[in-house]
């Protein structure tokens, strides 16, 4: 019995690593004398990443940007050409994971969350209060392109803050202060040349109105101030062997 036991559960843990680690992986070093572009292209079949940093890896899978991570300066140094299938079909959220199994397989990443007091963007209710629907219901945080509007469905005010602070134009995280709890739908228009989703997410790139567009569009008023931001800090990395 123990013995079944115990095999019942080397079998879970090996299908749970094959899910969350890529299938194979190609990592090389680039060549510094050659100005290629970098690049990070990612979908359910794997990844290629070319002309990457550490950093640059780093960010894309814990979701932070570059001021959220703290380490040596190797993680800027050396760029690499990553290529990675998956064993089967994967969503974000599976590639995001895998690639921390990468990090940790092949540069031995170890790593530490720490909260610290950095320059933030806050999300606020206007003092009109707030143009938001409640959800009515539907897969969580939701996000398709209609025309040129972005339309968020069954979504959450602090996964709205996460998806602001990913976006190219904002400079630092963004965090959720309205109070408000539970999840709504609502829509943001985009100034864009267009109504395709290329021609808005060209638009998304630079969006100089964005916080006037969540103003005037929602009722959500967005101010720089200091607040308790979730860090990465790198306590260990080498430079991975090449195949």
């Amino acid at each position: 019995m123990i013995l079944h036991t115990w095999t019942n559960l080397a079998l879970i843990a090996t299908l749970w690593f094959q899910q969350t680690a890529f299938e194979v992986v190609s990592i090389k070093i680039s060549d510094g004398n050659v100005k290629t572009p970098m690049t990070m292209t990612a979908n359910p079949s794997g990844i290629v990443y070319v002309n990457v940093t550490a950093l640059d890896v780093i960010t894309a899978a814990y979701s932070v940007k570059d001021y959220q991570v703290s380490g040596p300066n190797s993680l800027k140094a050396d760029r690499y050409e990553i290529v990675a299938r998956t064993p089967s079909p994967a969503d974000g959220a599976q590639i995001k994971s895998m690639l921390q199994a990468l990090l940790a397989d092949r540069f031995k990443l170890v790593v530490h969350h720490e909260t610290k007091d950095l320059s933030a963007y806050t999300i606020t209710q206007g003092k009109n209060g707030t143009k938001l629907r409640a959800s009515q219901g539907g897969r969580e945080n939701s996000l398709s392109f209609q025309g040129n509007k972005l339309a968020f469905r069954n979504y959450s005010i602090t996964a709205l803050a996460k998806f602001l602070s990913s976006l190219p134009s904002i400079d630092h995280p963004v965090v959720d202060a309205t109070g408000l709890e539970g999840n709504f739908d609502f829509e943001i228009s985009v100034d864009a040349e267009g109504t395709g989703p290329d021609a808005v997410k060209r638009a998304m790139v630079e969006w100089a109105s964005l916080f006037t567009d969540l103003d005037q569009q929602l009722g959500l008023k967005v101010e720089a101030r200091k607040g308790p931001i979730d860090t990465i800090v790198v306590d260990r990395i080498e430079k991975p062997t090449p195949n």
